[in-house]
């Protein structure tokens, strides 16, 4: 008995939560869950489950596609095989997901919805495509963005192939542009210090070797005068002084010379030194500039990339995806359009017409719109005042005749 007892209650149990998921379907497919569960046969109840599971479908698969979108966008760049999981995007990433998910079901709760029964045949009518036009372009676009981030975590070990091989003739390219830059600027400096050391060369040898020739015919005259020349005179007479004295003033002039033309040297030493720097320190620039290239090369690692490459290696893969998507995500739109009209669809109008009467609420006719509903408006406020004045007059005139019966002499 005991037993009996346990599997009594489990089975009432499995029944209770079976039923709450029932009555959670019918809430998401926007029907009345009281009406279903009250009045309805199994009919309509498997039918409306069949609707509500399409659209909690489409509202999970649109979570992990946006998780997975968000993840691909933010996440640091990197290596496209690097397996690295960044723990603080993929809370986000979940976050986002949800939130975009839980949009995206309320979206499609509201398109089914809204949705009419249209004409309650199996079939579709022009006039129901063409009243469904803008919620299957809104179902359409909600389909495409959804596919494009499935497709590429289907693919995703074939994308990051493709990607590496991208990344790396990528980086090799924009290392053989830097090495061309990197080239230039060494020629272009080299060129340059070359032209400021044969300058700087050029004014100190002139300088040094004015020197060396004022040395050279000073050391000619005090032989000349010590007697060590081929002629042997000795004496410091006139012609001594004079070249001696037009010496040191040569000499005096080179010094001016010299020390004037100081600045200018010193400038150009400083602008050789600045260009030999700059030549010492290009290997160094040279790596940076690869350095750069690399985080360029990993900025190829985004969401719209590995949808390219998709679309590339794909074939049809990406299209089919795209297809049974679009089919998700449009299918309970047409599936509605041709709904047989069932019990829950009259229950459903017969409450409808009993709130508005109840409400006071009266519905013109359909034919009647715009000015016409405003004269026949107008023609029963005619017409009862009409009927007012009507009855007013009989009473007024049996008033007077009973009058006339009582003293006809009042009226002679």
């Amino acid at each position: 008995m005991v037993t009996e007892q346990k599997t009594d209650s489990s089975t009432i149990q499995e029944t209770s939560g079976s039923r709450r998921f029932l009555r959670f379907m019918w809430n998401c497919a926007g029907a009345d869950v009281e009406l279903l569960d009250k009045h309805c046969p199994p009919s309509d109840h498997s039918k409306y489950a069949g609707l509500g599971g399409i659209v909690l479908a489409t509202g999970i698969l649109a979570a992990f596609s946006a998780g997975y979108a968000f993840y691909t966008i933010f996440s640091p760049k990197g290596d496209a095989i690097d397996g690295t999981l960044f723990i603080g995007t993929i809370i986000g990433s979940i976050v986002g997901g949800i939130v975009w998910g839980l949009m995206i079901f309320n979206l499609d709760r509201f398109i089914i919805s809204s949705t009419g029964k249209g004409d309650g045949k199996d079939s579709i009518s022009l006039k129901e495509l063409v009243n469904a036009i803008p919620r299957i372009i809104m179902a359409v676009i909600i389909g495409v963005t959804m596919s494009a981030p499935l497709e590429i975590r289907i693919m995703q070990s074939e994308i990051d192939a493709e990607l590496q091989s991208k990344q790396n003739a990528y980086l090799e390219k924009l290392n053989a542009e830097s090495d061309t830059i990197i080239n230039k600027k060494a020629t272009s400096w080299k060129v340059q210090l070359d032209k400021v050391e044969r300058e700087i060369k050029t004014k100190q040898d002139y300088f040094e070797l004015r020197r060396l020739e004022l040395k050279d015919q000073m050391k000619a005259l005090d032989d000349e005068a010590a007697g060590k020349t081929a002629n042997g005179s000795v004496g410091m007479g006139p012609a001594y002084r004079s070249k001696k004295g037009n010496l040191d003033k040569l000499e005096s002039e080179r010094i001016k010379a010299e020390e004037a033309a100081a600045p200018e040297i010193k400038r150009l030493q400083k602008n050789a030194d600045t260009y030999r720097e700059k030549v010492q320190n290009i290997e160094s620039e040279r790596e940076e500039l690869k350095k750069d290239n690399v985080k360029r090369k990993n900025q190829l690692d985004g969401l719209l990339e590995r949808i390219h490459i998709s679309h590339e290696i794909g074939g049809l893969v990406p299209w089919v995806i795209m297809a049974l998507l679009l089919m998700i995500e449009t299918g309970p739109i047409f599936f509605k359009l041709m709904m047989i009209k069932g019990p829950y669809d009259y229950l459903e109008e017969n409450k409808k017409k009993l709130i508005l009467a109840k409400s006071g609420i009266i519905e013109l006719p359909p034919h009647v719109e715009g000015d016409k509903a405003v004269v026949e408006y107008k023609y029963l406020q005619v017409d009862a005042m009409s009927d007012v004045a009507k009855g007013a007059n009989e009473s007024w005139t049996n008033q007077v005749n009973s009058e006339i019966k009582d003293n006809p002499a009042k009226f002679l």
